[in-house]
């Protein structure tokens, strides 16, 4: 009976859903370990037999899709007036930093001395801020879907767990950054089959997919007894790459240094950390072991950064942590704490011989989500948009920064009508509420759930209007 009734369980008004909400089913996608917990294995393992992807916005049509699409081609239009420069004259970096964030935002942490000042030297100097991840100690493919595609778990059923597993790999359409370029490759210096990048990669487009089997990459040194091979091996790769080609391209890499679980790898410890919380002897172990490896990507991030600056072509780099360290069991314990174990940092860098160089935007970018770095990259380079990278500015301008991570258990069923499980920051990183969002912004959440479910469960109508072409020249 489970099995049969499964696939009704996010569909309002059939039974599965009326019991779910009277038992304040409250899913948690990000983590399976965790929804059991909340909710019980029952329901937790029912969300498999759910493979609706979205709802069916109210409206859809092809009639509705092209009335957005003229919409948004007037706005890119105006904004493509001051835009001067193609995004794909210019190579783009996507640094997918694993695990990496500020260890002294922690809650009650301290940490000296610094264990990142060239990064955040580099945040200083350029469009950067914090990004509101979906995860905590895992889903790294998932941020990475986001900010490949610019789509967001927001828009999703909770059921989807893993885009790239259950929908990227096999999808039939699936737009995404690298179509900007006609060359484009990724790098990532661990197993190709993890998360099924291997075919998801090939879905997208991307030429070759270097890894520790063939193509393999070049550049393999660890540090200490680490597991993982060393980001500054991983940043040699990508120039490795990089000289392989004259012409403009993209590359996609996500690294593993910083990986768990973080076992006294190093030889030397150079950081006197305390913290406020009663921390048990495993947690100060690992804390340890991963902010000495958040200073190894420092150094090596600014060593690439050097690196970059001497080529003689513009080059822009697109710099995120994926998520926080599964590690903080004491401060995750404190409800109160779960938005700032939800931050990483990010930065959008163009080397010296880019017109946007010395370029800083300060316009609702200290908060960010994964699914705008297209529209945040457009925006730092002065490129010219498409209709949906226009619709992506202008939602981004309204609602900074959006997740589906941080619901609070055991409040109400998820509801894709009311956006039951979504929170939505504003500039200054406050959170809001759906029923508090203006007008104007429940409208771009809507015009933007439907080109989503348009691209990912729907009929495509914007694969051939021209939507999703950015100008090229």
């Amino acid at each position: 009976m489970i099995f049969i009734s499964a696939g009704n369980l996010y569909t309002p008004g059939t039974v599965p859903y009326k019991i779910a909400t009277k038992l304040s089913d409250n899913p948690v996608p990000w983590d399976v370990n965790e929804d059991q917990r909340n909710n019980g294995a029952v329901y937790s393992f029912m969300r498999f037999f759910d493979n609706k992807v979205m709802t069916t916005p109210k409206g859809y049509s092809r009639a509705a899709i092209k009335k957005l699409d003229e919409k948004y081609t007037k706005i890119a239009d105006k904004i493509n007036k001051t835009r001067k420069s193609y995004i794909n004259k210019q190579t783009v970096i996507y640094v997918l930093s694993e695990s990496f964030s500020d260890p002294t935002r922690v809650p009650g942490s301290h940490v000296t001395p610094d264990p990142m000042p060239n990064i955040r030297k580099i945040k200083n100097e350029t469009t950067s801020g914090l990004m509101l991840s979906s995860g905590y100690g895992g889903g790294t493919a998932n941020l990475e879907y986001q900010a490949l595609t610019g789509m967001s778990l927001t828009n999703f059923l909770p059921t989807l767990t893993s885009p790239y597993v259950q929908l990227a790999a096999s999808a039939k359409y699936l737009p995404n950054v690298s179509n900007y370029w006609s060359i484009k490759n990724a790098i990532h210096p661990y197993f190709p089959v993890t998360y099924d990048r291997s075919a998801v990669y090939k879905n997208m487009g991307f030429q070759k997919f270097y890894t520790l089997y063939s193509p393999k990459i070049k550049y393999t040194k660890r540090i200490g007894n680490s597991p993982y091979i060393s980001d500054f091996s991983a940043y040699k790769n990508v120039l490795w790459v990089l000289k392989k080609h004259k012409k403009s391209q993209f590359i996609q890499m996500p690294t593993m240094q910083n990986h768990m679980s973080y076992n006294n790898w190093y030889k030397k410890y150079t950081f006197k950390i305390s913290s406020t919380y009663n921390r048990s002897s495993w947690e100060s172990g690992v804390v340890k072991t991963y902010v000495q490896g958040v200073s190894y990507t420092d150094n090596s991030t600014k060593w690439f950064i050097k690196k970059i600056n001497k080529i003689k072509k513009p080059i822009t780099i697109v710099w995120y942590g994926d998520h926080l360290p599964g590690i903080y069991d004491s401060e995750i314990s404190n409800p109160n704490n779960m938005l700032s174990l939800h931050e990483t940092d990010y930065f959008i860098y163009s080397n010296k011989a880019s017109k946007t160089h010395n370029v800083k935007l300060t316009d609702n970018t200290s908060y960010t989500s994964p699914n705008y770095f297209q529209a945040l990259l457009a925006e730092h380079t002065n490129s010219k948009v498409s209709p949906f990278l226009a619709l992506m500015t202008e939602l981004r301008e309204q609602i900074p920064a959006s997740s589906n991570a941080l619901a609070k258990t055991g409040t109400a069923m998820w509801s894709p009508e009311n956006n039951q499980g979504n929170i939505y920051l504003n500039s200054n990183g406050k959170q809001i509420k759906y029923s508090q969002l203006t007008s104007k912004q429940k409208s771009l959440l809507k015009d933007y759930k439907m080109i989503q479910y348009d691209i990912t469960k729907g009929n495509h109508y914007v694969k051939n209007d021209g939507f999703m072409k950015v100008p090229s020249k």
